[in-house]
């Protein structure tokens, strides 16, 4: 079974803010995640490993 993350941890595993994260999950811009019922979202972390992996791709492209 994955490893699931709050909002709060992964904004402290990314140094944002928990309100960046919660605007990059409504811009569909952030790493994926599981909403779980009609309020709660967790992030898996390997999600959260292969979402910075590819920012850090997307920055080295010239």
């Amino acid at each position: 079974m994955s490893n699931y993350l709050s909002t709060r941890e992964v904004a402290d595993l990314l140094g944002m803010s928990p309100h960046t994260i919660n605007r990059w999950r409504q811009e569909g811009t952030g790493p994926n995640f599981v909403r779980i019922g009609s309020k709660v979202c967790r992030y898996r972390a390997e999600d959260v490993e292969q979402w910075i992996n590819e920012q850090e791709e997307g920055n080295n492209v010239e």
